[in-house]
């Protein structure tokens, strides 16, 4: 897997085309073509679910047979675009970076040809330096520098090089959910909880039960600590009832039982996520994922003792 953050929220080229199983060529023109936003009852039902899928930390693999037919009505070249974006997305969080740059030529449009960009920058560390340079002349580009899913990757990737301002150039004007929930992402990294919160009640004011919103909320929570962790507890519950019990939501709501000092239930919820067979940030800082569980059971009365301490 790769080292992006699943709360960042934390999240594309296909040759072939969905709709009624033809061959399909982006043209070169169409690169820098800004993105549109696309009101989510426009969307094809199917790609909605799995963004959210994608939010919560379970972007299944999408087979492809379905990649390459369907028999739905056919899509506009935005939806197209938009869909083949969160396609790539969940190839992305599942590490799947080298399909992503393959599938993706060079007459993709801007938003695929960015997530491809992404694809380099965590396929690599060598690839770091000169992903960050073309990711720069694209962002200066006046014809594709203001494309929505270009400034979220530039948060993605100047946010885990602690480049926090020059991620905030491209990712404060907001524009779309995700660009307001990267943003929260960022002030916390910041330690600015404050400026967090406003972009929190912006999102809240486009579309509060948006799972975006609600992972933004649970993550300011748990860093405004208090009685704000109980509140935290509640949404990763509340979206766990609602969806399904992804190691994401496992992960936050053991974070939560920790700082509540509930040990037993934070070790039962953190094994649980173990035995989905994605390993825990907790187990990962550790480097022994994979390792045999008297290791795992090792690392989690590490974790007690720390908190019991703090």
């Amino acid at each position: 897997m790769t080292d992006v953050d699943p709360v960042q929220l934390l999240i594309h080229n296909l040759d072939i085309d969905v709709q009624n199983g033809e061959q399909h060529n982006y043209v070169g023109e169409q690169r820098f073509g800004d993105e549109v936003d696309i009101p989510i009852n426009d969307f094809d039902e199917k790609e909605h679910e799995r963004s959210h899928d994608e939010s919560l930390g379970d972007a299944t693999e999408p087979p492809l047979t379905q990649l390459k037919r369907s028999t739905r009505s056919p899509l506009s070249q935005d939806d197209i675009v938009e869909r083949d974006s969160l396609v790539h997305h969940c190839y992305i969080a599942l590490g799947q970076l080298q399909f992503v740059i393959s599938e993706i030529n060079d007459s993709a449009p801007t938003p695929l040809q960015a997530v491809k960009l992404l694809a380099f920058y965590f396929s690599s560390p060598d690839n770091k330096e000169s992903t960050i340079s073309s990711l720069k002349d694209w962002l200066a580009d006046p014809a594709i520098g203001t494309n929505a899913t270009l400034r979220r990757v530039a948060g993605l990737v100047f946010l885990p090089e602690r480049d926090f301002n020059e991620a905030l150039k491209y990712t404060n004007p907001g524009g779309t959910m995700e660009l307001h929930a990267l943003n929260v992402q960022i002030f916390i990294k910041m330690h600015r909880s404050d400026y967090a919160e406003r972009q929190l009640r912006i999102m809240q004011q486009m579309d509060e039960g948006h799972t975006l919103t609600q992972l933004a909320n649970s993550r300011l929570d748990l860093v405004v600590g208090g009685s704000k962790i109980q509140e935290a507890y509640l949404i990763f519950q509340d979206l766990s009832e609602r969806y399904q019990s992804t190691s994401l939501l496992l992960n936050g709501k053991a974070v939560c039982c920790m700082h509540m000092g509930n040990f037993d239930e934070a070790e039962t919820l953190l094994v649980e996520a173990l035995n989905k067979d994605v390993v825990t940030k907790a187990v990962q800082d550790k480097d022994i994922d994979g390792s045999s569980h008297d290791q795992t059971f090792g690392v989690l009365n590490s974790l007690k003792e720390i908190f019991l301490k703090t």
